[in-house]
């Protein structure tokens, strides 16, 4: 099954009312060796007002890896050193919490694809139910918005719209950027398709094809 297609065979209930903007930080960019180091969400509620980020509703936690990684380079980049790996919680704990605050809602993540497969692996890993719900990858949605530019990356899409991330590699910082850069790419939808999560998970596969990055 290809990864941006998961949404429309998912067969998880939705919650309407609320999604959960997601990233995770992890040891490497290999989803066969590399493990999740941290995981951050944030609750997006859709009102009569229309959507709104709820800090309180939000979920943060590192995850002890099996074996504490050193790759100084990888470090840099997310800052999360040794010391803080194992005093990280027990994977299995974390995403059987992450799991439960979840409840229903479906997800948004930039690379959707790559936090899908990390957790997806790092379920197994811990013996935990794998996340089976809906995903979004904003990646594949935001370029329909605007179609002429070649942005690609989250720091391009964050440019186009003027939002600034001033510690990114750092997944509560990076989810809050990617709910900001959610909003701003929702406004710019006509104002009946922007809490139609079908329809936003079509035009997104449907710029994948058209747009592939």
């Amino acid at each position: 099954m290809a990864p941006g297609l998961l949404s429309r065979w998912c067969s998880a209930p939705i919650d309407r009312h609320r999604w959960v903007v997601l990233d995770v930080e992890t040891t490497g960019l290999d989803v066969r060796q590399d493990q999740v180091l941290s995981v951050a969400a944030l609750g997006l509620h859709w009102r009569q007002g229309g959507a709104e980020l709820v800090v309180a509703d939000a979920f943060e936690a590192d995850l002890r890896p099996h074996a504490a990684r050193a790759n100084h380079d990888n470090i840099l980049l997310h800052g999360i050193g040794l010391g803080r790996q194992q005093q990280g919680g027990a994977p299995a704990q974390v995403l059987q919490a992450l799991q439960a605050w979840l409840g229903h809602a479906p997800v948004v993540a930039f690379h959707a694809p790559f936090d899908r497969q990390f957790l997806a692996r790092a379920c197994k890993a811990a013996g935990v139910t794998p996340l089976t719900r809906h995903w979004l990858d904003l990646a594949e949605l935001a370029p329909a918005t605007k179609p002429e530019l070649a942005a690609r990356s989250l720091d391009d899409w964050l440019a186009v719209w003027g939002i600034v991330c001033r510690r990114r590699h750092c997944a509560a910082a990076d989810v809050w950027a990617t709910a900001q850069l959610l909003l701003a790419v929702l406004a710019a939808l006509p104002p009946d398709k922007r809490a139609n999560w079908a329809h936003l998970v079509r035009l997104a596969n449907s710029s994948r094809w058209l747009h592939p990055r």
